[in-house]
């Protein structure tokens, strides 16, 4: 077994010979199930053991992401804005017939309404990014058991985040698809005139 703590002696990475685990957080999560296995922080992954050297090199890939995750290595702040469709296509219209020229500082991606950024990132969602972010899972099907949620259903989330432009799907071993967050904050920025958001105003 591996072992990596913080200061306050807390385990941030362990890898344990089977012994049986609580498997998930959610509806499953009362059932035991007994197989080697890694840790990293509160969350509790399957690891399959091949020999020491690759074991080393896990242990090594573990401490680099928590060092990421405890020093607060910095992402980008991402601001978005709240458009109707005929405010956007005004605002594009403009900026192709060189009329406007969008200004540092401005929503880089726009939702139709507060409520559709709101369903986006409700609660449940901005958990999951923040499970990602934590845990930096391998596979969708990890990130499932992990969240305790059906695979289905982060799939059709990250699918339409990705769409948006708040997370990156990336292809791993196997063809496996690791989602990865690319923003540590997001600052939505609304307007009052929603029919026209290429509009800039002055605070006093």
């Amino acid at each position: 077994m591996e072992l990596f703590t913080d200061q306050n002696s807390e385990r941030l990475i362990g890898f344990d010979n089977a012994h049986p685990v609580r498997h998930s957080k959610g509806p499953g999560g009362r059932t035991l199930k007994q197989y080697d296995h890694r840790h990293r922080f509160r969350t509790i992954r399957p690891y399959e053991y091949r020999d020491a050297a690759t074991l080393l090199a896990d242990f090594w890939a573990e401490v680099d992401a928590v060092l990421k995750v405890k020093r607060g290595d910095p992402m980008k702040i991402l601001k978005v804005g709240i458009a109707n469709y005929e405010g956007m296509k005004a605002r594009t219209l403009a900026i192709a017939q060189g009329e406007y020229t969008p200004r540092k500082g401005e929503p880089k991606i726009w939702f139709a309404s507060i409520a559709s950024f709101a369903k986006v990132l409700s609660d449940q969602n901005r958990a999951l990014l923040s499970l990602i972010v934590e845990v930096q899972p391998h596979s969708l099907t990890e990130l499932a058991s992990l969240s305790g949620r059906a695979k289905s259903n982060p799939s059709r989330t990250l699918k339409t985040m990705e769409h948006y432009g708040l997370v990156r799907l990336e292809k791993g071993k196997g063809g496996k698809v690791m989602p990865r967050v690319l923003y540590s904050d997001i600052v939505l920025d609304v307007p009052i005139d929603t029919r026209n958001p290429k509009k800039q105003t002055e605070v006093a």
